[in-house]
């Protein structure tokens, strides 16, 4: 349903999209006994939510999963949901305290993970040029080779990223993702 929504957004079904999210956010809830409690389950409960732009609801579920991430991963997705909702709720400080902190974040295997998703937030602030030059840089890093969905590489993830909105028909992010020969 999530990639649903996702695809149905891409391609300028916006109300669609939210509903089929909601779609998610009904599922997901109906979820009960282990599988409810999993950092999976509830990770995909707040991106149903985030995609249903229910930002205060994500942001509750995000912000529990925070403060116990099972891994780095977890660890880097839930604070990039976390800055993105700072950004979307008007939280601009917040948002940037974030996004430096993700920039900075030094582990290994982070493949682009954590540029990435400050470039998402830096997007979501309005800074183009700030975003693009960290979209560039997490490819740098290797991002596209790990980031969900795999088997599709930059291009899509960043053209499919509802947070990158902003920056679709803007020439250096077009140029950016625009196979090259």
């Amino acid at each position: 349903m999530l990639s649903a929504a996702e695809e149905l957004r891409v391609h300028g079904r916006r109300d669609a999209s939210l509903k089929m999210a909601g779609r998610a956010v009904d599922w997901y809830r109906t979820r009960v006994g282990e599988e409810a409690r999993k950092e999976e389950t509830r990770s995909g409960l707040g991106d149903a939510l985030y995609q249903a732009e229910r930002w205060q609801e994500a942001k509750a579920v995000f912000a529990a999963l925070a403060k116990h991430p099972a891994d780095y991963y977890f660890e880097i997705y839930d604070k990039g949901r976390l800055g993105a909702l700072a950004a979307r709720l008007g939280d601009t400080a917040e948002a940037r305290r974030i996004a430096d902190e993700l920039r900075r974040m030094e582990k290994p295997w982070l493949d682009g993970k954590h540029t990435f998703r400050a470039g998402r937030i830096v997007a979501l602030l309005g800074d183009k040029d700030g975003a693009v030059a960290l979209l560039r840089e997490a490819i740098a890093q290797g991002a596209g080779i790990s980031e969900v969905p795999d088997n599709y590489g930059y291009a899509f993830i960043y053209s499919h990223c509802v947070d990158l909105e902003s920056l679709l028909g803007y020439p250096p992010f077009e140029g950016l993702i625009t196979p090259k020969r």
